[in-house]
């Protein structure tokens, strides 16, 4: 399983995202110290060998 952020930038875990993997399967990001700049549409990609699903979120960032 692989996220995606907008315009198909792959997001890779770092110091602010982490994209975690738990034994039942399910996927999740975590984003610290949320920035303007991250909002956007954020996409999850599940594949094997019966096929692909895609689904998106948007996150919106309210700032001062």
């Amino acid at each position: 399983m692989n996220c995606r952020k907008k315009d198909n930038d792959e997001l890779v875990s770092d110091d602010r995202f982490h994209v975690i993997s738990e034994e039942l399967g399910n996927t999740k990001l975590v984003i610290q110290n949320v920035q303007l700049s991250d909002a956007g549409v954020y996409f999850c990609v599940a594949e094997n060998e019966k096929g692909k699903v895609k689904c998106a979120a948007t996150l919106r960032v309210n700032g001062q």
